[in-house]
């Protein structure tokens, strides 16, 4: 299973659509990017996890929901041992990190890929500055240094994600996929 940790995620906490609710949905004919990425999403069994789901104004429609409807419950616990359990139980397998930015998605992937001895691959990809102390800034040097990214297979890319990103994808997952179609 692959893991998605994003902190723009609003719309999932985890994904657990009915069969039948999923597919009258999609016989309406409702198109969207983000229901697209859904989609994908459940079909290829990516989990999707938001950390920072209370933060922010989300967290305040919680805070207010939860006077009205007192059935509201995130379990914040049950996703971070399902996250971390991806991770630990990934063996034999090896995990990766392609992190877009920094900061709480940042240290929540690689918190989980500590829990396995480090992540075999990690990308960081941001335009953080690296002399505030900030995770987002964090040199994947300190990550192998805490055992969060095993030391022989470690890259940063010092530029805008929504540049680098595309440029990573279309030289390598894509090229891959088209060579596998062809």
């Amino acid at each position: 299973m692959m893991l998605v940790c994003a902190s723009w995620v609003l719309l999932f906490f985890h994904l657990s659509f009915d069969d039948e609710i999923l597919s009258s949905v999609i016989n309406c004919g409702y198109k969207s990017m983000i229901f697209d990425s859904v989609i994908i999403l459940i079909e290829n069994n990516i989990a999707v996890f938001c950390p920072g789901l209370t933060d922010g104004s989300l967290g305040d429609m919680f805070y207010f929901h939860s006077f009205c409807s007192l059935g509201l419950i995130v379990d914040l616990v049950q996703d971070i041992r399902a996250m971390n359990g991806e991770a630990v139980h990934a063996n034999p397998r090896k995990t990766g990190m392609i992190i877009l930015g920094g900061g709480l998605p940042k240290h929540h992937i690689c918190n989980a890929n500590m829990m396995r001895n480090g992540a075999d691959y990690a990308v960081f990809i941001n335009t953080a500055p690296k002399f505030d102390g900030s995770d987002s800034g964090a040199h994947p040097d300190e990550a192998v240094s805490w055992g969060k990214i095993r030391g022989s297979a470690k890259t940063e890319v010092h530029c805008n994600a929504t540049i680098a990103f595309p440029l990573l994808v279309a030289e390598t997952f894509a090229k891959k996929a088209v060579e596998t179609m062809t």
